[in-house]
């Protein structure tokens, strides 16, 4: 029996098990494949946000940053 305190949006059995969710009656592929869409997203998201930001090379050599940069090439 679930309590409100355990229903939560970032509660685990949210992951594990969701009996009332549509998710749950979809095949697995069409689960992995949107997710993988959602990961395509991100990936052209974040390499918008890379060629918009100002071109300062030296900052993008030694800023905080640069290493984080480098890491979504």
């Amino acid at each position: 029996p679930h309590t409100s305190a355990t229903e939560s949006p970032f509660n685990v059995s949210a992951f594990t098990e969701e009996p009332m969710s549509v998710e749950t009656h979809q095949p697995k592929k069409k689960r992995i494949r949107r997710v993988k869409q959602e990961l395509d997203y991100l990936r052209r998201e974040s390499k918008d946000w890379r060629m918009n930001w100002p071109n300062c090379i030296q900052f993008r050599q030694t800023g905080p940053l640069a290493r984080f940069l480098s890491g979504l090439e």
